[in-house]
């Protein structure tokens, strides 16, 4: 019994020692994503086209928000458009939800290679699909 003791004691100390080890390796979701499929209203918009593009650039705010920043560049000129800040909930893995931050209803998600969102405001549908 003495050594069953002596062994648990010993078990403890050397195991309380060891470094922690990360299960899950955040992705790095900030960057900028070159979008494939633009959708703006009515429009749909298939990129690239001749002398067109378009990105995502992805700010990660805090631990639970990120910024998007709509880029379309049209013969050399760049137009930016803020959409805004929305939540993110880790789901699985590298997968997160993008989130409207007022309602948390889901409006698309990331992973770090894939941003999908799609979400109307003011009457208006905007969606995109990117890849990094």
């Amino acid at each position: 019994m003495k050594n069953l003791l002596v062994a648990l004691i010993l078990f403890l100390t050397v195991s309380s020692c060891l470094p922690e080890k990360k299960s899950d390796v955040e992705p790095d979701l900030a960057g900028t994503y070159q979008i494939s499929q633009l959708v703006i209203g009515p429009d749909r918009y298939n990129f690239p086209f001749q002398g067109a593009s378009a990105n995502a650039v992805i700010s990660r705010k805090s631990d639970t928000e990120i910024e998007v920043i709509v880029n379309v560049i049209e013969n050399g000129t760049t137009d930016p458009t803020d959409y805004g800040t929305f939540a993110i909930r880790k789901t699985s893995g590298k997968d997160y939800d993008v989130l409207n931050p007022t309602t948390s209803t889901r409006l698309g998600s990331i992973n770090g290679t894939d941003f999908t969102l799609d979400f109307t405001s003011n009457g208006q549908r905007y969606a995109l699909i990117s890849r990094k």
